[in-house]
């Protein structure tokens, strides 16, 4: 039997489905994780994953949830101006550490809280490293910072990722054709990050 489970604007199909969590259309299992396996159409309806009527309607759900996950390494003040920022946008900040851990480990726990709408990635000067051949070393973003970055492009797509980096830092080579936004203390990141921001959301404000 194939039930229907009405989601305003959108009607999506799943079968023998008892554990939706969220309106994203992510079936997650007793822990609060998605469940594994899910990708071609098949899968998702053995697993019992939502699937939309189109690709834009994830796009329309992901548009109605406001939550922004910051990925960051180990400055605060940083991670503190942004979260500060997002919210005064009217938006939720998400950040990892923050999330009750119910016993995940960290690649489980960025999967239960993945359920966002955009997601902005500071990229500060944590590390030091350097080629094989180089003998410098270069100012680096943690690797764990850089995974999740590769992590929300491939989920949410690079519309609804933004990377914020700190003069100084190192950029990978192969992402060197991607805009990033330094961080500047005059602000002129906030204009940058609320110009995406809007093209996500339209009815948000810059803050007073």
């Amino acid at each position: 039997m194939v039930t229907e489970l009405k989601l305003y604007p959108r009607v999506f199909r799943y079968k023998g489905v008892t554990d939706i969590v969220g309106y994203l259309g992510i079936v997650r299992d007793k822990r609060g994780l998605p469940k594994r396996g899910i990708g071609s159409s098949e899968t998702s309806r053995k697993s019992g994953r939502i699937e939309p009527e189109s690709p834009l309607d994830i796009e329309d759900i992901r548009s109605r949830n406001r939550k922004v996950f910051i990925v960051h390494g180990h400055d605060e003040k940083i991670k503190g101006s942004v979260a500060r920022f997002v919210e005064h946008c009217g938006l939720e900040p998400v950040i990892l550490h923050e999330q009750p851990s119910k016993g995940f480990t960290t690649p489980e726990k960025l999967e239960a809280h993945d359920d966002v709408g955009f997601a902005v990635v500071l990229l500060t000067p944590d590390d030091e490293g350097r080629s094989k051949n180089d003998e410098l070393l270069q100012s680096r973003a943690r690797q764990n910072v850089l995974i999740e970055l590769g992590y929300f492009w491939g989920k949410l797509t690079r519309r609804r990722t933004h990377a914020i980096y700190v003069k100084g830092v190192e950029i990978p080579t192969d992402w060197e054709n991607v805009i990033y936004t330094l961080f500047d203390e005059a602000g002129a990141w906030k204009q940058a990050l609320f110009k995406e921001l809007k093209e996500v959301w339209p009815d948000v404000r810059f803050p007073s």
